[in-house]
């Protein structure tokens, strides 16, 4: 009896779905805008945090 290695495009050696041109591409674009998203939250939160840090500053130096 011989098993059946591939099932809706799954490949049991490769583990993955077979390569696509449109796929890659949208994952690669998926991959990209996820990794700006995440750099803009980082540097939103950096600028939060030295504004609240120049204000605390700005409050100890005028006491």
């Amino acid at each position: 009896m011989q098993q059946e290695t591939t099932w809706h495009r799954w490949d049991i050696k490769k583990g993955d779905y077979s390569r696509d041109v449109d796929y890659d591409r949208l994952y690669f674009r998926g991959k990209k805008r996820e990794k700006v998203f995440r750099a803009a939250v980082w540097l939103g939160a950096a600028v939060v945090v030295s504004q609240v840090f120049l204000k605390v500053l700005a409050y100890i130096s005028s006491m």
